[in-house]
């Protein structure tokens, strides 16, 4: 039984690392995927009930939206107010 070179002992943690680096840039592609749905989507895919501040409290928030050029307009003003972590 003949023993294996130095290279090809080399080789089999070299391929899985590759693989594994393969594997987990597709797992992140098709994760980013699915959030970039969520966010160009038409209807809201999160009850309004539990969402979270998106500055992590009270606050007051403009939505815009994009007009004619690169021109954009005011659509409304969100104020946000918490009470006791209830979005009120």
């Amino acid at each position: 039984m003949r023993d294996p070179s130095p290279l090809q002992e080399d080789i089999a943690p070299t391929m899985a690392r590759s693989l594994l680096n393969l594997l987990s840039l597709l797992l992140l592609a098709i994760i980013t995927l699915l959030l970039a749905g969520c966010f160009q989507s038409e209807q809201p895919r999160f009850p309004l009930a539990s969402a979270e501040a998106p500055l992590g409290g009270d606050g007051r928030y403009a939505v815009y939206e994009r007009g004619s050029g690169d021109r954009y307009e005011r659509q409304e003003v969100l104020e946000i107010k918490l009470l006791f972590g209830i979005v009120l």
